[in-house]
Parts: C-alpha cells; structure tokens; sequence
C-alpha cells in the first residue's frame, strides 16, 4: 500500500545486477527498508553470486529489521541487522555498523524525502562516508513539483482505473479495505481496525520536498556524487499518482573538491 521498491522493479534489478555482477560488489548496505522487499531485490539479484555478498540492513525500527530477518532465515541466509539512525555516524558505529568506507554499494527506496532537507543533506554525507571510493547508491526519490493533486486529471485512464474517490485519503482506505478482504481469514485483526490505521497513516504521512529533478541532481553532485543515472519516471503512489526520480550515483575513485555545506 506505501512506497514499494517493486514501483521500479527494473530499475533496482537491472542496476542490482551490474554492481553485483558485474561490478563485483560484496559489502551492501540497505538504508532504510519498510520490509523485506529490497532485500529480496538485492538476494535475487545476486543469483549464483549469493554466498559471497555481505548484506547489512539499517532501520530505525524494529519491525522491517524483523521482516529482513524473517525473509533471510527462510533462505538459510546471514542477512547482519543495525537499529539505529542513519544521520548519526557514531550511533551507527555503536551498533557495529562499519563506518570506515568499507561498502560497495548503499540501496534505499523512497527514502529521502522522509526526512527535512537539512536531514537529507545530512543522510548524504553519510552514505558519501560509508561507501568505499568508486562504490555507488541506488536511490528513488518522490518529485514533488510534479505530484500536486490538481494535477491529476480525470481524464487520465490510469488515474481513473485506480482512484474511484476523489478524496484521497477514503480513496486510499478504500484500496487497503479491497486488499484486505482477500485475506481476511488470515488477519489477526479486524477489518475496521486495519482500516482506521490506514486513515490514521494516511493522514501522517509525511514527505518532504527535494526539488525537482535539477534541484536533486545538484543536491547529490554538492555531496560530492557522479550521477550516473538521473531519471524520472511516474508510479501509482500512495494517494496519487507520483513522479519518483530514480539514481544511480558514484562516489569518485579521486576525491573531488570539497563540497559546499548546505
């Protein structure tokens, strides 16, 4: 129902692929994982390259580091879990994260824009630290100048197919109610409860703006990244239809000049 790596499945397994097997990529990093999907992106990915990759996941809660685990057990898999705050390095050090510059490549879905910018600025420089010099960061990134609800025209076929309601929070309770009703015999809740956490999530759900695709692509450059891919692409969303930008940016083998602090 929320932000899912499985928008930009293509996205994640082609570039997945070419780090790992390509590239040769061992030591990854997850940043940020609602559940167990990313992982699932990054173990198939891996394919006959699975016992060698070194996979840890950092969260700030405990329930997708549970979900990590669960999803790793099922494969007979190490998968290490950290639960701490990305933007703070001697946290992330405490919990036996590697903070030396010791990973190949960092992935984080959607992610971002969770934070305020001067947040985000400041996850960026961490990732710059933890990845080893010519190792790389997946990332998608919601684009809000081009996700305001009027722009959502009615005459949209997509738009029409999947939102039936024009209030977009009772349009999305309304999904989450469709969904769960295929396996309400599996739930161990009610209905009405599960529905009334979807409006209550709705209502919270807060995503702060980047910029538009020039404003984020300088972000990353100032944070001393080489864009290697910088394009957007439009998903179903949460409430509306979104643009999301999807990246793949280097850390340089050569130190850059130093960037300018936001």
């Amino acid at each position: 129902m929320v932000s899912s790596p499985s928008w930009h499945a293509a996205f994640y397994t082609d570039h997945l692929r070419q780090q790992i097997l390509r590239h040769g990529a061992r030591r990854i990093l997850i940043s940020g994982a609602a559940d167990y999907t990313m992982l699932a992106f990054v173990l198939h990915a891996a394919g006959v390259k699975l016992s060698d990759i070194d996979v840890h996941v950092v969260d700030l809660c405990h329930t997708p580091l549970m979900a990590c685990r669960w999803y790793a057990e099922r494969l007979n898999l190490n998968v290490t879990t950290h639960l701490a705050d990305i933007t703070d390095m001697s946290e992330l050090e405490r919990v036996g994260v590697d903070i030396s510059g010791a990973f190949d490549l960092i992935v984080a879905d959607a992610f971002l824009t969770r934070f305020k910018p001067y947040l985000a600025s400041q996850v960026m420089t961490n990732w710059h630290a933890l990845l080893k010099p010519g190792g790389t960061v997946l990332t998608t990134i919601r684009l809000h100048p081009s996700n305001e609800y009027a722009d959502q025209s009615p005459l949209d076929l997509e738009f029409q197919r999947d939102r039936r309601v024009t209030d977009p929070i009772e349009d999305f309770v309304l999904r989450l109610r469709e969904r769960a009703g295929l396996v309400q015999d599996r739930l161990t809740v009610g209905l009405e409860s599960l529905a009334s956490a979807g409006r209550r999530y709705a209502k919270q759900m807060i995503s702060h703006a980047l910029g538009d695709a020039e404003e984020v692509a300088s972000l990353f450059k100032r944070h001393q990244f080489d864009l290697q891919q910088n394009t957007s692409a439009r998903v179903h969303g949460e409430l509306v239809g979104t643009e999301y930008l999807r990246v793949a940016a280097d850390r340089p083998k050569q130190p850059l000049e130093r960037a300018t602090p936001d």
